[in-house]
């Protein structure tokens, strides 16, 4: 027989002879295509985390163990908080409800935790999913569409989750803009043009209601936006002068086997109305996307580079 330990909230860890809990935390649900499987479709995917019980019996259940809990009537902790403890407290409970991650309110995926610390940090994103500054980065593969019985009647992909984490846009912004503190300091772009530059720039991609974080664009396009800021930097820089017209992703040809996306932002003069647009490269051919190297092997600057179309090349770097 298996053993495994949990801690519940408040108290040491327990040791827990179940070996069908050992089960669940090493099969999380599995795309299945009859030996015919494609290559997979990595996600990566902003949203947040909210959670759904399968079946009525979880249900009560779950209410049951919330009355039992401490506090339960007097404590000033929001739903999902209380959820989120409920659920850390009685990991039965946590290893059998649906999880789900949703974009503007609506269910885009059915999160199938790959291990067991993924599912702690589910419940961490849960309970800080009320604040209205809070987001959740879920890595992973995606799956088939579930079945009704699997999340209460819901019909959404499921996403087999290798990583995920939360952050709040201000934690997000301080620690974004001392990252660049010296190039801020030697440009001389001051701290507050920088903050509403990046925020902006923020809420314009996580609004698309079309990014899904299944595109190797958007999967690109959504790793810079947590990642990497450089194309803040470049926001921060043309403030002012120029306004942001457009971001394009493109499709990088004859990197050999990896898949290489090249991110444009397309700025306008305030004044002449002349475009100019500036690149990074993204390298999304694995699960976890980085920054791509130079052509001729240099690593990849902060900046972002001038982007210069040929007729010819259909793209000159």
């Amino acid at each position: 027989m298996n053993t495994e330990r949990s801690a519940p909230v408040g108290g040491q860890p327990q040791e827990i002879n179940t070996p069908s809990n050992k089960q669940i935390q090493q099969e999380p649900p599995k795309a299945s295509c009859l030996g015919n499987c494609p290559s997979e479709q990595y996600i990566y995917a902003l949203g947040r985390i909210e959670v759904r019980f399968p079946s009525l019996g979880i249900e009560r259940e779950f209410q049951q163990r919330e009355m039992q809990m401490p506090g339960s009537k007097t404590d000033k902790l929001s739903r999902q908080q209380r959820v989120s403890g409920v659920l850390e407290a009685n990991q039965h409970l946590a290893y059998r409800v649906c999880y789900l991650l949703t974009m503007s309110g609506i269910p885009s995926y059915v999160i199938g935790p790959a291990n067991w610390r993924v599912r702690q940090d589910l419940l961490q994103a849960l309970a800080n999913s009320e604040r209205a500054d809070s987001w959740c980065v879920v890595i992973g593969k995606r799956g088939p569409v579930s079945t009704p019985a699997v999340c209460g009647g819901i019909l959404a992909p499921i996403l087999i989750c290798d990583q995920v984490y939360w952050f709040g846009v201000d934690d997000w912004r301080t620690s974004l803009q001392s990252s660049v503190k010296a190039v801020l300091q030697k440009r001389k772009i001051s701290a507050e043009v920088f903050e509403k530059t990046a925020r902006e720039l923020f809420q314009r991609v996580v609004s698309s209601i079309d990014n899904l974080g299944f595109t190797n664009a958007h999967r690109a396009l959504n790793y810079l936006l947590t990642q990497h800021a450089g194309i803040f930097l470049t926001a921060a820089e043309h403030a002012g002068q120029y306004s942001l017209d457009r971001i394009e992703t493109r499709e990088i040809p004859s990197m050999g086997t990896r898949q290489v996306v090249a991110v444009i932002l397309t700025f306008l003069d305030l004044t002449t109305g002349v475009p100019e647009r500036l690149f990074c490269r993204v390298d999304v051919t694995e699960e976890w996307p980085f920054m791509a190297d130079n052509p001729d092997g240099s690593r990849s600057p902060l900046a972002l580079s001038p982007f210069v179309e040929s007729g010819v090349l259909g793209m000159l770097f």
